[in-house]
């Protein structure tokens, strides 16, 4: 989180997945455990945590973040329906 906090702008590039620092909670979770090796159970929860304290960063809007997310990644399930990716922001270009 320092080095995030440092940036001068933070560039993200995902083929299989939404990547963290556009994770919701749940969504990180679901990743977390389907890890190889599996996350251990009793560390799930403080990682999706940490992740989440990470994003306050970017939602800050002092750091400019730029995401290239494959479209398979938007599509890619790590548990049921009730677990999906952050929604794309409606400015994205592929938003629509």
């Amino acid at each position: 989180m320092q080095l995030e906090g440092q940036a001068r702008k933070l560039t993200t590039h995902s083929m299989a997945f939404t990547p963290g620092l556009l994770q919701t909670g749940p969504y990180a979770s679901a990743v977390f455990t389907q890890t190889v090796p599996p996350t251990p159970r009793h560390e799930v929860g403080p990682r999706t945590t940490f992740r989440m304290q990470r994003q306050r960063i970017v939602r800050s809007g002092v750091t400019p973040y730029s995401a290239f997310i494959h479209q398979a990644a938007l599509h890619m399930r790590f548990s049921g329906p009730e677990v999906q990716p952050a929604p794309l922001p409606p400015d994205s270009p592929d938003s629509s």
